[in-house]
């Protein structure tokens, strides 16, 4: 009879990431096994450190265990079983979930450029390295783009404990930014503290701050008053590769540095930035045709007519205001949405193609792939919540 693999699971579940590596590793479970497991979330205010002492973990005789931020790697290594781990620093010889920083940082930042933002910043955790990454790709793409991002530093003590002056401290510098500015928070715990400064200093969102998170946590995102846009990393996918690597371990492969790498999709839009920083009423006016209009198959015309200025003048002023033309406008605004589609539902690509307006499924699938550089059902599979409809 075949043995049952024992699997030690060291994550953390107050927080999406945590939830959807569960899951996923669940899911290959389920598929490949079945595996025993064996759980303690670790808190995060000991930043997933967990509280068992190993030689508890040793009395479990596990064959191999999945790690989220271990304190101590040597401890973990002393277990003499495979291990995947989800850290900030990258073990050379250990297999690890890598999640792309950068990505992160660029998908936040751009989703508040294309809001038209001119003013900038960036809140995280001074001593995270993790917070320091998002915050150096949120800068730099903001520098790309001819802008500057303010930042503002705290303590993980802040989220987990704030005093009354922790408090005081982000509403001043909140009031002191200059407006209407757009401002990423590295997660969404900061992303909520964000807001719930906002409302004591009295600021409007999104009229004045628009904040957008990260990890698109429902227990968060959509509890916060106005409910927080997101940066949506979808880690069931990394969890069932790292599942399905612990297992080949298992088997008798060598831990030798492995890679699972893991990249956000999308950001998921929420109220609290659901607002246009446009100063020209022809560009403004434009772009709130486009996102009412989005799944129609809309031309750079009828945009025009809807605005009563010439084509050429529109296109003047969307280079001037934007950087890029109508036409690229109202395809950034389709393939965002088309990305929600394949990532948040299970609609099929037909469904989506008859949704959107497009002629056929060669339509979309060539509109998408020179925008995304992948296929529909390449997207999907990555990043997608369901997978079992293409």
């Amino acid at each position: 009879m075949k043995k049952t693999p024992k699997v030690i699971l060291l994550i953390e579940t107050t927080h999406a990431y945590g939830r959807g590596l569960i899951r996923g590793i669940a899911q290959y479970s389920r598929h490949h096994g079945p595996w025993s497991f064996y759980r303690e979330a670790p808190f995060y205010g000991k930043l997933g450190q967990s509280q068992i002492r190993m030689s508890e973990l040793k009395k479990i005789n596990a064959d191999g265990i999945i790690v989220r931020e271990p304190g101590r790697i040597e401890d973990f290594l002393s277990l003499k079983i495979p291990i995947v781990t989800s850290p900030t620093l990258v073990h050379p010889k250990i297999p690890t979930i890598l999640t792309n920083a950068d990505k992160i940082g660029v998908l936040a930042a751009e989703h508040l450029l294309e809001r038209g933002f001119k003013h900038f910043a960036y809140c995280g955790f001074e001593t995270l390295a993790w917070s320091l990454h998002r915050h150096s790709s949120f800068r730099e793409r903001i520098q790309r783009a001819g802008f500057q991002a303010d930042h503002f530093l705290s303590s993980v003590k802040q989220i987990s404990s704030p005093s009354e002056k922790q408090r005081k401290r982000l509403s001043d510098w909140l009031i002191s930014q200059p407006k209407p500015a757009g401002i990423m928070a590295c997660n969404d715990d900061m992303g909520r503290s964000i807001l719930e400064a906002c409302k004591s200093a009295q600021i409007p969102v999104p009229e004045q701050i628009a904040v957008v998170g990260v990890d698109d946590d429902p227990l968060i995102c959509e509890l916060t008053d106005p409910p927080l846009s997101s940066v949506a990393l979808h880690s069931e996918k990394a969890g069932y590769e790292a599942a399905e690597l612990l297992d080949r371990l298992m088997q008798g492969e060598k831990m030798k540095g492995q890679i699972i790498p893991h990249a956000p999709s999308h950001v998921v839009p929420r109220q609290s930035t659901d607002t246009l920083a446009v100063e020209d009423p022809d560009v403004a006016k434009a772009l709130v045709f486009i996102r009412s209009h989005f799944k129609e198959s809309i031309s750079v015309e009828d945009v025009s007519n809807e605005v009563a200025v010439s084509s050429r003048n529109l296109y003047t002023k969307f280079m001037a205001v934007r950087g890029h033309s109508v036409h690229k406008e109202i395809q950034k605004v389709r393939i965002g949405h088309i990305c929600t589609l394949l990532a948040e539902t299970d609609l099929s690509i037909q469904q989506i193609t008859m949704d959107m307006e497009f002629t056929g499924i060669e339509h979309i699938a060539r509109y998408f792939y020179k925008e995304k550089g992948m296929s529909l059902r390449e997207f999907r599979k990555n990043f997608g919540k369901y997978t079992q409809r293409v």
